[in-house]
């Protein structure tokens, strides 16, 4: 029997006990039905009612002139009668009666739903309630292990499906970084297209609802490509009788296999007394030990994987290292320099090249011997004299038994009170403008 049925059943019961109920209270011999007279209205009005789940919720309906009409109340997504006046039919020990409101006790998320307050008059009357159940959030992952491996220069795909009421929210942040410039923070997928190296790492979203707390979700991004090699120096000085490291970083995925090789010869090299292969995460190191000027060389940190290789070479050499100019960039002098520098070289520095020269002139080339020091750090002081007012440009370069150190950047610094080009201009801009002002207020003054 469907509920309508059992529904109509008791209504048929109902109508019939007050009708008994009428013959005895008149003393009838026969039971005579009273039409009725009066119009049921409503005086609560139909709303949406939101609880948390757990919580006892009652939807409400008022009824003025209800007898001697019944109030059913009936649940929309199933259509489902849950009471006809005082009798119950659901068998759901949550829902009771309470005067004419329904209330339902601990209630569930599958509570959600539109419930009908009707009133049985030709034709019936009726509102509606819609219970909200809100519910924490929760997310479901895609894919569900949250494991994800992609080849470099593909797309990226993490998604988090969302589920509570109301529906949740999603915000995607990169655990130990940030996430690339112009990828969206938030929404149920973030995609990172043409992926690197750099976009490895753990993401998460964050699913909320301000409803209870929270929920995160993990993944783990693996990003396949090609050895990627990084040295943090591309020449290493040395001496003969010492050792030398030399170090390079090797980024791959997968892991690659990672040899190193000297330049003059091409062979690879084995650990020996002389090589020693070290290796610390993605950190590998040569060391070397320098016996003779045979060793000086380039050495190329070579690595490979089922992507590609790729290789850097490190210069191990003896000659002294760029020079590094340590001087003020101003002097009040009018006609000198004190010019300041520093370079390492394990092998006695023979001389230095000192050239100068101001913007607008050529260039003038000093010799100049250094100081008796111990090394393997050397620092100088020169006084260039004879100088005009002006702004210069100054390189140094040191000279030791195995050749000259690289040319180094230019280095500028000022003699005297000197304006430069650029500033020249300014200070014209200014004057004329001045000028003009005061011409004007004349003028206005004088008119």
């Amino acid at each position: 029997m469907n509920a309508q049925c059992v529904f109509l059943s008791f209504v048929t019961i109902a109508l019939f006990s007050q009708i008994v109920t009428e013959e005895v209270n008149t003393g009838n011999d026969a039971a005579v039905e009273t039409p009725a007279t009066n119009t049921p209205t409503f005086i609560t009005k139909p709303t949406n009612i939101t609880v948390n789940g757990g919580e006892t919720v009652t939807l409400p309906c008022q009824v003025k002139d209800l007898s001697p009409f019944l109030v059913v109340w009936r649940r929309e997504k199933d259509k489902f009668i849950l009471y006809a006046g005082d009798f119950k039919i659901t068998r759901d020990s949550r829902f009771r009666i309470e005067g004419t409101a329904l209330v339902i006790d601990s209630v569930q998320d599958d509570d959600a739903s539109d419930y009908t307050c009707q009133v049985g008059t030709t034709p019936p009357i009726e509102i509606t309630h819609k219970l909200i159940v809100t519910s924490p959030p929760h997310v479901t992952t895609i894919p569900v292990n949250g494991m994800v491996l992609v080849d470099s220069g593909n797309t990226i795909n993490l998604t988090c499906v969302p589920s509570g009421v109301p529906t949740p929210s999603i915000a995607w942040t990169k655990r130990e970084g940030s996430l690339p410039e112009g990828v969206k923070a938030t929404g149920i997928s973030l995609l990172i297209r043409n992926a690197s190296r750099s976009d490895a790492g753990i993401y998460e979203c964050e699913a909320s609802n301000n409803v209870g707390v929270g929920q995160t979700q993990t993944f783990r991004v693996q990003v396949s490509h090609k050895p990627e090699i990084e040295v943090p120096v591309s020449r290493k000085h040395g001496n003969i009788n010492s050792n030398v490291e030399l170090i390079c970083h090797v980024f791959a995925e997968p892991s690659a296999v990672v040899y190193w090789r000297k330049d003059r010869s091409n062979a690879v090299i084995i650990p020996s007394a002389k090589y020693k292969l070290k290796r610390n995460g993605t950190t590998f190191s040569l060391v070397i030990e320098i016996e003779s000027i045979d060793d000086f060389d380039n050495y190329s940190c070579f690595a490979n994987n089922s992507k590609g290789e790729a290789s850097e070479s490190i210069e191990l050499t003896g000659i002294p290292a760029t020079v590094e100019i340590t001087s003020e960039k101003n002097t009040e002098s009018e006609t000198t320099y004190k010019l300041t520098w520093k370079t390492i070289s394990y092998y006695r520095i023979n001389r230095y090249i000192i050239q100068y020269k101001n913007i607008l002139e050529e260039w003038t080339q000093l010799e100049v011997k250094p100081t008796d020091q111990k090394g393997p750090i050397y620092e100088e002081v020169f006084i260039i004299n004879d100088l005009n007012p002006g702004e210069f440009v100054v390189s140094v370069r040191a000279e030791n038994d195995h050749g000259w150190s690289p040319e180094n950047d230019e280095f500028r610094f000022t003699v005297g009170s000197t304006i430069s080009a650029g500033n020249c201009w300014t200070i014209f801009n200014h004057n004329l403008l001045l000028m003009t002002v005061t011409v004007s207020i004349y003028r206005y003054l004088h008119d």
